[in-house]
Protein backbone atom coordinates (compact mmCIF):
# COMPACT_ATOMS: atom_id res chain seq x y z
CA UNK A 1 0.00 0.00 0.00
CA UNK A 2 1.18 3.30 -0.93
CA UNK A 3 1.60 6.56 1.71
CA UNK A 4 -1.04 8.20 0.49
CA UNK A 5 -3.28 5.31 0.21
CA UNK A 6 -2.51 4.69 3.94
CA UNK A 7 -2.96 8.40 5.07
CA UNK A 8 -6.07 8.86 3.32
CA UNK A 9 -7.08 5.20 5.10
CA UNK A 10 -6.04 6.38 8.88
CA UNK A 11 -7.61 9.76 7.97
CA UNK A 12 -11.29 8.38 7.42
CA UNK A 13 -10.81 6.18 10.42
CA UNK A 14 -9.75 9.40 12.13
CA UNK A 15 -13.02 11.01 10.83
CA UNK A 16 -15.19 8.26 12.75
CA UNK A 17 -13.74 8.68 15.61
CA UNK A 18 -14.07 12.36 15.91
CA UNK A 19 -17.89 12.16 15.08
CA UNK A 20 -17.94 10.26 18.60
CA UNK A 21 -15.19 12.23 20.30
CA UNK A 22 -15.90 15.90 19.27
CA UNK A 23 -13.07 16.88 21.58
CA UNK A 24 -10.61 15.03 19.36
CA UNK A 25 -8.33 18.01 17.19
CA UNK A 26 -9.45 18.66 13.67
CA UNK A 27 -7.16 17.49 10.91
CA UNK A 28 -6.74 18.07 7.40
CA UNK A 29 -5.26 15.81 4.53
CA UNK A 30 -2.13 17.71 3.03
CA UNK A 31 0.57 17.36 0.50
CA UNK A 32 3.39 18.92 2.00
CA UNK A 33 6.70 20.48 0.08
CA UNK A 34 9.73 21.18 2.55
CA UNK A 35 13.22 22.67 1.26
CA UNK A 36 15.92 23.43 2.99
CA UNK A 37 18.79 25.97 2.13
CA UNK A 38 21.25 28.69 4.05
CA UNK A 39 22.65 32.06 4.04
CA UNK A 40 25.29 33.99 5.89
CA UNK A 41 24.08 35.55 9.44
CA UNK A 42 24.66 39.03 8.51
CA UNK A 43 23.36 42.42 7.23
CA UNK A 44 21.52 40.92 4.31
CA UNK A 45 19.98 38.35 5.78
CA UNK A 46 19.12 41.39 8.92
CA UNK A 47 17.21 42.89 5.50
CA UNK A 48 16.02 40.27 4.30
CA UNK A 49 14.02 39.42 6.99
CA UNK A 50 13.42 42.84 8.31
CA UNK A 51 11.56 43.98 4.48
CA UNK A 52 9.92 40.53 5.24
CA UNK A 53 8.41 41.35 8.81
CA UNK A 54 7.17 44.59 7.28
CA UNK A 55 5.69 43.47 3.83
CA UNK A 56 2.22 43.70 3.07
CA UNK A 57 0.47 40.50 3.56
CA UNK A 58 3.28 38.66 5.41
CA UNK A 59 3.61 37.92 9.51
CA UNK A 60 6.56 36.38 11.84
CA UNK A 61 8.93 37.23 14.31
CA UNK A 62 12.44 37.54 14.39
CA UNK A 63 15.14 37.28 17.54
CA UNK A 64 18.34 39.16 16.68
CA UNK A 65 21.38 38.88 18.76
CA UNK A 66 19.42 41.32 21.18
CA UNK A 67 16.28 42.46 20.58
CA UNK A 68 12.85 40.92 19.84
CA UNK A 69 11.12 42.14 16.44
CA UNK A 70 7.65 40.87 14.24
CA UNK A 71 5.51 41.98 11.94
CA UNK A 72 3.57 45.51 12.28
CA UNK A 73 6.50 46.96 14.37
CA UNK A 74 9.09 49.20 13.70
CA UNK A 75 12.16 47.45 12.27
CA UNK A 76 15.28 47.04 14.40
CA UNK A 77 18.56 48.82 13.68
CA UNK A 78 21.20 46.49 12.43
CA UNK A 79 24.03 48.21 14.40
CA UNK A 80 22.44 47.79 17.81
CA UNK A 81 20.67 44.31 17.11
CA UNK A 82 22.62 42.36 15.18
CA UNK A 83 21.64 39.61 12.27
CA UNK A 84 18.28 37.32 12.88
CA UNK A 85 19.49 34.38 14.80
CA UNK A 86 15.82 32.57 14.92
CA UNK A 87 12.62 33.52 12.97
CA UNK A 88 9.73 32.52 11.67
CA UNK A 89 7.41 34.41 8.95
CA UNK A 90 4.43 33.86 6.84
CA UNK A 91 4.70 35.08 3.61
CA UNK A 92 1.63 36.56 1.66
CA UNK A 93 1.29 33.29 -0.52
CA UNK A 94 1.29 30.81 2.77
CA UNK A 95 4.54 29.89 2.65
CA UNK A 96 5.99 29.39 5.98
CA UNK A 97 9.35 30.07 6.71
CA UNK A 98 11.64 28.94 9.57
CA UNK A 99 15.06 30.59 10.18
CA UNK A 100 17.66 28.75 12.72
CA UNK A 101 21.38 28.62 13.04
CA UNK A 102 22.97 26.07 10.96
CA UNK A 103 23.94 22.72 12.53
CA UNK A 104 28.21 22.29 11.92
CA UNK A 105 28.09 25.80 10.50
CA UNK A 106 29.22 29.07 12.43
CA UNK A 107 27.65 32.57 10.86
CA UNK A 108 24.98 30.78 8.75
CA UNK A 109 21.73 30.38 9.19
CA UNK A 110 19.58 27.46 8.17
CA UNK A 111 16.49 28.25 6.92
CA UNK A 112 13.12 25.60 6.08
CA UNK A 113 10.42 26.84 4.03
CA UNK A 114 6.93 24.65 4.10
CA UNK A 115 4.17 24.76 1.70
CA UNK A 116 1.23 22.84 1.50
CA UNK A 117 -2.14 22.32 -0.12
CA UNK A 118 -5.51 20.28 0.51
CA UNK A 119 -5.70 16.98 -0.66
CA UNK A 120 -8.99 15.93 -2.41
CA UNK A 121 -9.79 12.14 -2.78
CA UNK A 122 -8.80 12.57 -6.00
CA UNK A 123 -5.64 14.34 -5.77
CA UNK A 124 -1.93 12.85 -6.76
CA UNK A 125 1.19 13.65 -4.70
CA UNK A 126 3.42 16.76 -7.10
CA UNK A 127 7.14 15.83 -7.19
CA UNK A 128 8.72 16.49 -3.64
CA UNK A 129 5.61 16.31 -2.19
CA UNK A 130 4.61 13.95 1.02
CA UNK A 131 1.49 13.36 2.05
CA UNK A 132 0.70 14.63 5.85
CA UNK A 133 -2.51 15.30 8.56
CA UNK A 134 -2.31 18.93 9.39
CA UNK A 135 -3.38 19.59 13.12
CA UNK A 136 -3.64 23.49 13.62
CA UNK A 137 -1.96 24.31 17.42
CA UNK A 138 -2.44 27.47 19.25
CA UNK A 139 0.68 28.39 21.80
CA UNK A 140 0.83 31.42 24.13
CA UNK A 141 2.51 34.36 22.78
CA UNK A 142 4.35 37.30 24.96
CA UNK A 143 2.13 40.11 26.33
CA UNK A 144 4.64 42.67 24.13
CA UNK A 145 2.87 41.12 20.95
CA UNK A 146 -0.41 42.96 21.19
CA UNK A 147 -2.76 43.06 19.69
CA UNK A 148 -1.86 39.29 19.63
CA UNK A 149 -2.98 36.28 22.26
CA UNK A 150 -1.62 33.21 20.82
CA UNK A 151 1.03 32.29 18.07
CA UNK A 152 -0.50 29.22 16.17
CA UNK A 153 1.13 26.59 14.41
CA UNK A 154 0.04 23.77 11.67
CA UNK A 155 1.19 20.21 12.94
CA UNK A 156 2.25 17.48 10.87
CA UNK A 157 1.46 14.08 11.44
CA UNK A 158 2.43 11.60 9.26
CA UNK A 159 4.48 8.33 7.84
CA UNK A 160 7.92 8.28 8.64
CA UNK A 161 10.26 9.26 5.78
CA UNK A 162 12.10 5.67 5.73
CA UNK A 163 9.45 3.80 3.65
CA UNK A 164 8.16 2.21 6.74
CA UNK A 165 4.47 2.03 6.66
CA UNK A 166 4.56 1.10 10.29
CA UNK A 167 3.28 4.17 12.64
CA UNK A 168 1.66 7.33 12.38
CA UNK A 169 3.70 9.99 13.83
CA UNK A 170 4.73 13.66 14.06
CA UNK A 171 6.47 14.69 11.05
CA UNK A 172 7.43 18.90 11.76
CA UNK A 173 5.72 22.00 12.47
CA UNK A 174 5.51 25.27 10.95
CA UNK A 175 4.70 28.94 12.14
CA UNK A 176 1.12 29.61 10.76
CA UNK A 177 0.56 33.21 12.25
CA UNK A 178 -0.72 35.56 15.29
CA UNK A 179 -3.98 34.76 16.64
CA UNK A 180 -5.65 38.99 17.55
CA UNK A 181 -7.34 39.20 21.09
CA UNK A 182 -11.61 38.35 20.34
CA UNK A 183 -13.33 41.65 19.69
CA UNK A 184 -9.80 43.25 18.58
Amino acid sequence: MKQLDLLRRTYADYCKLHGAFDDLPRLAPVAVARTSGSAAMDRELFDRVTKVLAGKGAVGWARFRSELGWSGCPPPCFELSGPPIMAEWLDGNGVSHRLTPAPNAAGRALIVTIRDRMLSESDCLKEGEIPALRQRVEVLAHSRIDPFTHVAYDVYWGLPQNGSLSATHRLFDRFAGFLPKKGG
